[in-house]
């Protein structure tokens, strides 16, 4: 397992994204900024 960060103004897109990529069984910590 993998643990990915995305960081994403998008809210949308990030939640897609971290329902497949933990649909591919790996853990997602999320951003919406850079300064987060």
């Amino acid at each position: 397992m993998l643990t990915v960060l995305l960081v994403d103004d998008d809210a949308e897109f990030t939640d897609v994204a971290c329902t497949i990529i933990e649909f591919l069984g790996h853990q997602v910590l999320t951003a919406s900024t850079l300064a987060e």
